[in-house]
């Protein structure tokens, strides 16, 4: 038996929308490697979303186009036994949309959705795949790069292939095409990876959406809100986008209001999970909300026992444990920096966990470190680095 997992990266997230780069990896039911394929692909279009993939005009202006590579993709497929994804619904249509584009149908494909795979491993795990595989303890080199999503989702499937279903339902036979003459991939180098954009208050909460066993198409839908809020704007041709997809699930108008509301009541309850809701986080949920035309400043005020952003730290106890990530002008910035740019700011900075503590800094606030237990105890609100910062005005990604 052989496992096909792919991985596309798109202009867009419509049905005009094109894809490039694809990576695949076929391997064996012990998730041994049998064959790898990757390549950047010119869409012949404006490209779009490179803030989210790094793909940029100039990475492509020598790739092949679509058609070029089609017959080494459409190889590995027929090869193969299964074919999977992290998103198979999105991956799929956006293959199959370029295939059409051809005059060539993909046949009705024995097809497994990953995303919905992992949900039944753990419902408590992220939707994203980055922090699903960050939450595995798997690091990838370059999040949204194919073939490093794919090797991620891999890595973590094979962790798992003893729960796969590997009876086959019986799928339709591959037709023989006659895609034209077949180019050398061109892979994308390390250097040329997605160097990330700057993570905002946003896309901190939607790392830690959890995906949704009971209800699995809802969460590729969630997904894609997930990327459209990316930069906390709703553009016309986004919720154009979503409508599509909606279409696509079969989901009603009543379907698409229950998922607006689920995904803001998703992203407010992770907010203020640290017992806080700072002001830029307030404002990107604002957005959203208006987006989704789904009152939020009642949500807010009436959440009992949650503070808004505390404009003055002056005189409050803090203590770090941990290794922190945050870094400014390129260089990471350690547990002195934050010593002592809480104590101009005129705080107090304790060694330990006592009950007069104000606030516990730490890079991942659902850490189980003996601190971080005794300050849960004391009922001590436990502060995300990150948030720590933007508390402070202080410019670190």
């Amino acid at each position: 038996m052989k496992l096909a997992i792919i991985d596309t990266e798109t202009t867009g997230f419509g049905n005009t929308d094109r894809v490039v780069e694809v990576g695949i990896q076929q391997v064996d039911r012990d998730g041994r490697i049998l064959r790898e394929f990757e390549t950047l692909i010119n869409p012949q279009r404006d490209i779009g979303n490179t803030h989210i993939h790094g793909v940029s005009a100039k990475l492509v202006r020598n790739a092949p186009v679509f058609s070029e590579v089609a017959g080494h993709i459409l190889e590995v497929f027929s090869d193969s036994d299964f074919l999977c994804a992290y998103n198979m619904s999105f991956d799929w249509r956006m293959l199959n949309n370029e295939y059409s584009r051809l005059g060539y149908d993909l046949p009705r494909a024995e097809c497994r959705c990953l995303m919905q795979f992992f949900s039944k491993v753990d419902c408590g795990a992220p939707r994203k795949l980055e922090d699903l595989l960050a939450y595995h303890g798997i690091r990838t080199e370059s999040a949204h790069r194919a073939i490093d999503d794919v090797n991620g989702t891999r890595e973590l499937l094979a962790r798992y292939l003893d729960r796969f279903d590997w009876r086959k339902a019986g799928g339709e036979p591959w037709k023989p095409f006659d895609f034209g003459e077949q180019k050398e991939p061109l892979s994308r180098g390390r250097e040329e990876s997605r160097g990330g954009a700057k993570g905002s208050a946003l896309s901190r909460l939607m790392s830690k959406l959890p995906l949704h066993p009971e209800d699995p198409e809802m969460d590729s839908y969630l997904l894609l809100l997930d990327d459209v809020f990316s930069d906390s704007v709703l553009e016309d041709c986004e919720a154009e986008r979503l409508f599509e997809l909606a279409k696509e699930l079969g989901m009603s108008q009543s379907d698409v209001g229950r998922a607006h509301e689920l995904y803001l009541g998703e992203l407010l309850n992770v907010a203020k999970r640290d017992g806080y809701i700072s002001e830029m986080e307030r404002e990107h949920l604002g957005a959203v909300s208006e987006a989704l035309q789904i009152p939020f400043t009642e949500r807010i005020e009436s959440m009992q026992g949650l503070n808004l952003y505390p404009r003055d730290l002056t005189g409050k106890r803090v203590c770090f444990t941990g290794t922190f990530r945050g870094t400014r002008d390129g260089v990471l910035l350690e547990q002195p920096d934050l010593i002592r740019t809480a104590e101009e700011a005129g705080m107090t900075v304790q060694k330990g966990v006592t009950k007069k503590l104000d606030l516990l800094v730490t890079a991942d606030p659902y850490t189980q470190s003996s601190k971080a237990k005794k300050a849960r105890d004391y009922g001590i609100p436990i502060l995300a680095e990150q948030v720590f910062w933007n508390w402070l005005g202080v410019d670190v990604v």
